[in-house]
């Protein structure tokens, strides 16, 4: 008898969830990236170090990265954010970080993999860039 009330709990449990995409709303239009954000005020009130960057490539105008974020589980919506300053080097640099939106206070640490558009950063310079990331020593050459 005890069994039952468990069973249609878990059910009801079960059926209830949503199912959420790994990109946000982008991967409901088809495309897996998500487009940077560039804003100083968003910018100057991120925290620093909220997840750290692995691995870097480009394809065409989509930034593939691998992040470890610390948190409960790896369900994390990672946006992409730069102030829109671009430093004069040759190539010059634009300097990006990153914000959790769903940060989570747990010791556990994973490995994820997003992907972000580039074609903002076009808006800025149509030329080649290095894209930095705050804090850390991975970069990488996006071609015009």
């Amino acid at each position: 008898m005890r069994v039952f009330p468990f069973f249609i709990i878990t059910c009801f449990l079960a059926l209830s969830c949503d199912k959420k995409t790994p990109y946000g709303d982008d991967a409901i239009s088809g495309s897996p990236c998500t487009a940077v954000i560039i804003s100083n005020e968003v910018y100057q009130d991120l925290d620093p170090n909220q997840a750290s960057v692995s691995e870097l490539s480009i394809e065409g105008d989509c930034l593939k990265v691998k992040l470890g974020v610390s948190g409960c589980d790896s369900d994390h919506m990672i946006n992409m954010i730069s102030n829109g300053g671009i430093a004069e080097s040759n190539p010059p640099q634009i300097t990006f970080d990153f914000q959790d939106e769903n940060p989570q206070v747990c010791l556990a640490f994973f490995m994820i993999e997003r992907e972000f558009d580039l074609v903002p950063i076009r808006d800025l310079i149509e030329d080649d860039i290095i894209i930095r990331f705050r804090n850390s020593e991975h970069s990488i050459l996006y071609i015009e």
